[in-house]
């Protein structure tokens, strides 16, 4: 009996050992070690940060050159306002103008995001009609490589654009600034933002000027610097 004992003790003990080792077998300790990436996006946003305009109409002055073929007269009648709607946009209403009456603008954009960004495409639209839209005449402006600014114009330069009669435009308009320039981050872009009432216009007629701005990100853009362009001629990103 000892020795069935003694058997039966050593089959416990081994049947023991074997299930500790199946178990050994089967079990997996484990950890995961994640890795978590956070991004965070930047903004791309610009705005008006200057809006200051001068005048033709000073007695002080009266004969004097005051741009572009204008000069200064003694009365004051007209006068201007701006609106900035939508905020991409600048308009500019000229009330109680006549043949002669100018004013001169320094329009400043600033790059208030973290983005860089450029100064993609500029347009003119103009209501000429007085029916409230612009759709009467549309210009792009664009430049070529080099390092003059570029003039943008609704009429070719003329000596004294307000009395010729060579184009029956009501205004004139020239926009003068750094398109293609890169604005990083406070930086700002001066322009020079130009309106005179020419000969051809009409009495009681409310003509308005409307100017759009769209700035791209910097690696998103048609323009390696200010003026210019990638590509001849001109071929600045659209909006998608």
């Amino acid at each position: 009996m000892k020795g069935l004992g003694r058997k039966t003790s050593l089959l416990l003990v081994l049947a023991v050992i074997a299930t500790a080792l199946t178990g050994a077998a089967y079990s997996l300790w484990y950890e995961d070690v994640a890795v978590n990436a956070q991004v965070a996006t930047g903004n791309l946003d610009v705005t008006f940060s200057r809006f200051q305009c001068d005048e033709s109409e000073d007695a002080d002055r009266e004969g004097e050159y005051f741009d572009d073929g204008y000069y200064y007269v003694a009365k004051e009648v007209g006068s201007f306002t701006r609106t900035n709607t939508p905020s991409d946009s600048l308009t500019l209403t000229i009330t109680n103008g006549y043949p002669g009456y100018a004013v001169d603008c320094k329009v400043d954009v600033q790059n208030i995001g973290n983005v860089p960004v450029h100064v993609e495409r500029e347009f003119f639209d103009f209501d000429l009609d007085n029916d409230g839209d612009f759709d009467d005449l549309h210009i792009e402006c664009t430049a070529s490589g080099g390092f003059q600014q570029p003039d943008c114009r609704n009429l070719n330069p003329v000596t004294f654009p307000w009395t010729s009669t060579a184009n029956t435009a009501p205004i004139y308009t020239r926009w003068v600034n750094g398109l293609g320039c890169q604005l990083h981050t406070g930086d700002r872009n001066a322009g020079d933002l130009f309106i005179g009432i020419r000969q051809p216009a009409a009495e009681n007629t409310t003509y308005r000027v409307r100017m759009t701005f769209q700035f791209n990100q910097w690696n998103e853009s048609g323009w390696s610097g200010c003026y210019t362009p990638k590509n001849e001629p001109v071929t600045p990103v659209a909006h998608p």
